[in-house]
């Protein structure tokens, strides 16, 4: 009986380092990824820059199905090219990055992993539409293959009771050499899956429907402030308020320049979002003065 269990304790611990031997090296496969994830922005030509992009795709999802993924940081990958936000409730994370053409077109390249059950995951890949964009894309919610692609840079969940939850998420949009933009979206998980977009967003007192998302176009030199504000509520969120560069211009989006003064989607009571003007706001320093954006109607 003792060398029955001599041998029963040599067994399990040969079975233990198997099963350590098999475990996935997350370290040891970013250390190889990490040069091919610089080649997505830096690689000599496009065709360089695209292979980069989909390997990196490719090899992110598989690696994301592996057990203990979901709890690794990936921090190497974090301070080269890809974006990485995780939700506070600790729901998701989203893997974002961009390939930049030689002609400065960005295309996006999105990755969501969350959770389903209190140890289970899904892997969801996301196709980038952004370069598809019209003002229909606003009013619509969306599937992951049919993302608004954006390197995504903050995340918040909108403090309501409600199911399901809705997460904002900040974005920006390299687009092309011409434009830049910012990205407001909203995350929800429905029965059927996760999903883009909600009816959350006005433009004013005279917008008379809700957009999905709001999307922000300036000049593709120039860089618009969008974040969620820290001082107060942060369900609420500030922004540079565009405008033309000059009147001559004013309907083409390529002029459009940060006017050095500020627009605020402040949250009501209802939990949807409306467009206000922010006179002389602080930054938390003091009271400032909010007025509300009151667009004119179309006649």
């Amino acid at each position: 009986m003792h060398r029955i269990g001599k041998l029963l304790s040599i067994f399990s611990l040969f079975a233990i380092s198997k099963l350590q031997a098999q475990e996935f090296n997350f370290l040891a496969w970013e250390s190889k990824i990490v040069p091919i994830a610089a080649s997505i922005t830096t690689g000599v030509n496009d065709s360089v820059r695209l292979a980069s992009a989909q390997y990196v795709w490719n090899q992110f999802q598989k690696v994301l199905e592996e057990p203990g993924a979901y709890q690794h940081p990936f921090d190497s990958l974090r301070l080269s090219t890809i974006s990485i936000v995780q939700a506070t409730d600790n729901k998701f994370k989203l893997f974002t990055f961009n390939a930049i053409l030689k002609n400065g077109k960005f295309l996006h390249y999105g990755i969501l992993h969350y959770k389903v059950k209190k140890s289970q995951y899904a892997v969801v890949s996301m196709r980038d539409t952004s370069s598809q964009y019209t003002k229909i894309m606003q009013d619509e919610q969306l599937d992951p293959e049919n993302w608004f692609g954006a390197l995504y840079y903050q995340v918040h969940r909108i403090k309501k009771r409600f199911q399901p939850a809705q997460y904002l998420l900040l974005g920006f949009d390299g687009a092309t050499a011409a434009i830049n933009r910012k990205v407001i979206d909203v995350l929800v998980f429905t029965k059927e899956g996760p999903k883009f977009g909600a009816e959350l967003f006005r433009q004013g007192e005279f917008d008379p429907d809700y957009e999905y998302r709001v999307v922000m176009e300036s000049n593709g030199e120039v860089y618009q402030m969008l974040r969620f504000l820290d001082a107060g509520n942060t369900d609420n969120i500030i922004m540079d308020r565009l405008k033309p560069s000059y009147p001559e211009v004013a309907g083409d989006i390529r002029y459009n320049v940060p006017s050095g003064e500020y627009d605020v989607f402040k949250i009501n009571k209802r939990k949807k979002y409306m467009l206000i003007e922010s006179t002389g706001y602080d930054f938390g320093q003091g009271e400032g003065v909010i007025k509300p954006v009151y667009a004119q109607p179309e006649e």
